[in-house]
Order: structure tokens, then sequence, then C-alpha cells
């Protein structure tokens, strides 16, 4: 990093989610198929297995560019697009394609946090209010960690993704702190690092990976969330 993390003017944590607090991929390729499965009880399984859903999901960008900003609205459109496709009568495609909708975050919310980093959350809380900023659509209480923050956000229409700075601003406002009070913590480097950084946040990137070329100045760099309570926890 170019410059040192501001200790003393940190005064809350936000947390990304996905590949941040767990690994993200697997879990997202199990919900699918659970969907797949439930979807095959309403509509001819066989044509549903030949459905293109990345070319359905870019449809439906088209058809509604703002769907961009909310995964669960953009997905719940495109299967409602597949479930007309395949010929469900349209009265019906609006609750199926919601029940749908329902039964995929549920599964999608199977994560496994490692008790350590539940720990770590639990540490970091008794000196620091939390936060959640997402571009996903986790429930937290099905992930069993909706007690641990004072306030959640998940980009959808009206709080555009990550890297737009409006999550950044409304957890700042929530929690009545400066910009620069708020460390934020995400494994990625285009919506965590440079949205935080261009809402005049501190930042810690959980990342392996080299800092690149443009990296901004007040990035801290950890390898590990335990880092997290190492700076900023007293002994």
């Amino acid at each position: 990093m170019k410059q040192p993390i501001q200790k003393h003017k940190i005064k809350a944590i936000s947390f990304d989610l996905d590949d941040t607090l767990y690994l993200n991929a697997g879990v997202i390729a199990q919900a699918e198929s659970a969907l797949l499965t439930w979807l095959a009880q309403h509509v001819d399984a066989q044509a549903l297995a030949g459905v293109d859903w990345v070319s359905m999901t870019t449809q439906a960008q088209q058809q509604e560019p703002t769907l961009v900003h909310d995964v669960s609205q953009c997905r719940e459109y495109t299967i409602a697009l597949v479930l007309e496709a395949l010929g469900l009568p349209k009265a019906s495609v609006r609750t199926v394609s919601q029940d749908a909708m329902r039964h995929f975050v549920v599964a999608r919310s199977q994560v496994k946090i490692a008790p350590e980093v539940t720990q770590i959350l639990m540490d970091l809380r008794a000196s620091f209010p939390l936060a959640v900023i997402t571009n996903g659509n986790l429930d937290l209480k099905v992930a069993g960690i909706d007690g641990l923050f004072e306030t959640v956000y998940k980009a959808d229409l009206a709080h555009p993704k990550k890297p737009a700075i409006q999550m950044f601003d409304c957890v700042c406002q929530d929690l009545r702190i400066a910009p620069e009070a708020l460390l934020h913590v995400g494994d990625n480097w285009n919506t965590d690092v440079l949205g935080a950084y261009a809402a005049g946040c501190q930042v810690a990137w959980l990342s392996t990976l080299p800092l690149p070329d443009e990296q901004a100045p007040y990035v801290w760099q950890i390898s590990t969330l335990s880092a997290l309570t190492t700076l900023l926890c007293p002994t």
C-alpha cells in the first residue's frame, strides 16, 4: 500500500459478503441446480434443459437496463421470460417466478461461514458497529449472521451496485460517521476497493494478488480476516 491505514479515524467497518466472508462460487452453482429442479415441476423438463440462461439474462437486461443493479430482480425477470418462452400461462408466470426466486435465495444462502470468521466478526463488533455492503442477495438470516450487523445494504434499483458510491454513503449516514471513518473490507478490486475509495472511505482489500498499478491510496491489503482483529481490536 502507498500509505498506512488511518487506524485512529476508523469508527465502523463494512463488509462485502460473497468471497469475503465465505466462498461463493460453489454455492451459486448448487443453488442454480436446485432452481432448475424446482422449475421442472412447472414446465417441461426437457425444454428447460435446453434454455440458454446467459442469453435470456442478456435479453432481460436489454429490456430493462436497470436490472444490472439488482441481481434478484434480474434473475426473477429472467425466470419469467423463460417461463413465458416455455409456454407457462401468463396468469401463472409472475407467481411462479416469484416463488422460484424465493426458493433460489434460500438455496444460495446455504453458505459455510467458518467459526473463526464468525468469531472475528463478534470480536470486531465489540469495538465497532458493523455493516454489510453487497452486490449480492444473500439472506443473512438463513446464513445465520443477521444479528452481527447494524445496517445492511444490498444493491438494488434504488441503490446501484458497487463501485457506485450510494451504498457507502447510506452506511455512513446510518451510522452518522464521516466517510473516512468507515473501513470497508472486500475481495474485489473493481467493486470494493474502487467503490469505497470513490466514496472517501478507507479500504482493506482481502486478496493475495499484487496491487494493481493504479492502486488507490489508503488501501490496506490483507490475506486473512484475522489481520483485522490483530490491528483493530484491543488486546
